[in-house]
């Protein structure tokens, strides 16, 4: 599917050029080009530009320049919804490739992308050892694999997406759908509870090549190709992955739950779902996921100023005190539990349940192993009545 990345420049239609360049000079805008016809100003991440045009005074106000991932796909779909091209997509010498086009009511657009702009498309035959060597650079951020069992992941996987910078490899994403056989604990644990989805296996990006927007743009086009599906994935939060899951919040991640591996070793499991999705749907734990100590924390759904999780306990709970943000109501689904709230002790058994007003400091003194809970977390309003 086609897809605008950004807005890249506005250009503008100016009668006298050195009149022109005289104010944008004086407004301290960094000029990186100039002609008697054309002059370009940085502008944050795009630019102003001044187009001189003949007669007295511009016949139009400019033209909106946009960077696009496919300029002849982009072109396609504009004249498919009534947009008159004026030409053909061309590769100009100033290094973009575009195309300049009329929308509906008149006004020019340029749908254009840099030539040398990450290309993104699927693995070839030809890619496997490159991205097998890439994978192995990175561990342990990535799971290692050997020849063998890389090609067994690689036909166990719904797709893989490479992406190329200048002709070389800057990354590749290996994304896995539901119904696979595929034996990582972190995609069972995701199939138990999710009925259709596109996970992430791995994400890889070439050293060479970082912090130039290459998971991102990986993860734009994950995000588009799943279409009404959500996208899973996982970052360690033992040890801690502070920057991925920062980047992944970004994206529109959110947390799941969390899966111990091992003492030291944790992963949260986030979800992302297709924008303006209204259906949703999961499974629950089962009292048979029990953690050895302390409890498990699933979130089941995120709304604005409100959250749904699913907590497992163990025999040996958290003792702390715990004073909540957010108002909470807590039902115990099956199992048992002794409780001090505000100073007072309370016995739940399976389906009793409690309302706990933000503020009101509370604690678990025990649990029967197993005990499942659904706590619903609802943030005050901050108006009045």
């Amino acid at each position: 599917m086609a897809r605008i990345e950004s807005l890249s420049a506005v250009t503008l239609a100016v009668a006298d050029m050195d009149r022109s360049t005289t104010f944008y000079d004086a407004l301290g805008l960094e000029r990186v080009h100039h002609q008697a016809d054309f002059t370009s100003y940085r502008c944050g991440e795009g630019f102003i530009n001044l187009q001189q045009v003949p007669g007295p005074s511009p016949s139009g106000w400019g033209r909106v320049i946009v960077w696009v991932d496919d300029v002849d796909a982009m072109a396609r779909v504009a004249v498919a919804a009534g947009g008159v091209l004026d030409g053909q997509p061309a590769d100009a010498p100033w290094g973009e490739r575009y195309v300049h086009c009329t929308d509906p009511d008149g006004h020019e657009l340029s749908l254009a992308r840099p030539i040398d702009a990450p290309v993104l498309a699927p693995a070839t035959p030809e890619d496997i050892d490159h991205l097998l060597a890439l994978n192995e650079a990175e561990v342990p951020a990535v799971g290692s694999l050997d020849r063998a069992g890389f090609d067994r992941l690689l036909a166990q996987a719904d797709r893989t997406i490479v992406i190329r910078r200048g002709g070389s490899i800057a990354g590749f994403v290996v994304l896995v759908r539901e119904g696979s056989d595929y034996a990582s604990p972190n995609y069972r644990w995701f199939a138990e509870r999710v009925p259709a989805f596109l996970y992430v296996d791995r994400v890889v990006v070439a050293p060479d090549h970082r912090r130039r927007g290459v998971g991102r743009a990986l993860y734009h086009r994950v995000i588009d190709e799943a279409g009404d599906l959500p996208v899973l994935a996982e970052v360690n939060t033992i040890p801690r992955n502070d920057a991925s899951l920062d980047f992944h919040a970004e994206m529109g991640f959110e947390e799941m739950g969390r899966l111990a591996h091992a003492a030291d070793k944790e992963v949260a499991m986030l979800r992302h779902d297709p924008r303006g999705a209204t259906l949703r749907a999961g499974t629950l734990a089962t009292a048979t996921d029990v953690p050895v100590e302390g409890e498990a924390f699933a979130t089941l759904l995120r709304l604005p100023g409100v959250t749904v999780e699913q907590i497992t306990s163990s025999a040996t709970p958290d003792t702390g005190v715990q004073v909540g943000e957010a108002d909470e109501w807590v039902v115990v689904l099956d199992g048992s539990a002794e409780l001090e709230v505000a100073g007072e002790p309370r016995t739940l058994a399976a389906g009793d349940w409690i309302v706990l007003p933000a503020g009101t400091p509370h604690r678990v003194l025990a649990t029967t192993a197993g005990t499942r809970w659904l706590a619903v977390h609802v943030t005050p309003s901050s108006g009045g009545a």
